[in-house]
């Protein structure tokens, strides 16, 4: 059986040229029986304005490199 736990989540508004964003950040565990592994997840989601300034967004804030 897969379960989760989050031990921590923190959300922010942005503010972009073309929109309003919020990024969603959460930290926690995912656990499998005896086996546990950590967990971070980001979620960016368009509150107002144009879809070009989301993935503008996601592709400055997630850029690997």
């Amino acid at each position: 059986m897969l379960t989760h736990r989050l031990r921590a989540s923190t959300t922010r508004k942005l503010h972009a040229e073309k929109g309003e964003l919020e990024l969603a950040l959460d930290e926690g565990v995912v656990l499998a029986g005896k086996e546990e592994a950590t967990l971070c997840e980001a979620e960016l989601e368009l509150k107002a304005g144009s879809p070009v300034s989301l993935l503008e967004t996601a592709a400055t804030l997630f850029a690997s490199g």
